[in-house]
């Protein structure tokens, strides 16, 4: 007899977020599953069914977000930060939990950076604080994959910072009193 193995991987782009499924449903295989998503600063989770062994996929208006009425965009932007998802089969004790770090805006910011880079001076100076931000969102990745959240998050948050200060750099030449302040 196999046993119950509930394992999935999530990926991520602006706007949708993809679970791919690779359990091993057992006797639960024709029982109806759900999958909870809880996002960055909600405090509930939306909850969906959850096609097994397939790749599942949803975006803001799947996850209840948008507004019919609000604007002409059909979709939004998916935000940053740490994503819980946790998929359950039926009973609901066969369940696997995965913390997941959505990264990609802050990757198209650090992009527009280094692209920006290419036409400035200062390039050194830049190059070392995008060498810093990288490092600072591989050790999220890194303390989120260790259940270490409030670290990845703390992390995130600085990478973030250093980002948001980068972008609204006008003139950056590095500095001047031998400190870059954030």
């Amino acid at each position: 007899m196999s046993k119950i193995s509930i394992d999935f991987e999530v990926k991520s782009d602006l706007y949708f977020l993809k679970i791919f499924d690779m359990s091993n449903w057992d006797v639960i295989a024709k029982s109806a599953s759900i999958v909870e998503i809880l996002r960055p600063g909600y405090s509930t989770p939306h909850t969906a069914y959850f096609d097994k062994n397939k790749v599942n996929i949803f975006n803001s208006v799947m996850l209840g977000e948008n507004c019919v009425d609000c604007d002409d965009s059909p979709l939004h932007i998916l935000e940053d930060g740490i994503w819980v998802i946790t998929v359950k089969g039926s009973p609901s004790t066969f369940f696997k939990e995965h913390k997941f770090l959505n990264t990609c805006n802050i990757q198209l910011e650090i992009d527009k950076i280094y692209i920006d880079s290419f036409h400035r001076k200062e390039r050194v100076f830049i190059l070392e604080q995008l060498t810093e931000i990288e490092f600072l969102l591989k050790g999220a990745e890194a303390h989120l994959r260790y259940d270490m959240e409030k670290e990845c998050s703390m992390l995130f948050r600085q990478a973030m910072k250093m980002v948001e200060q980068l972008t609204h750099c006008k003139d950056c030449k590095g500095p001047t009193d031998g400190m870059f302040h954030l």
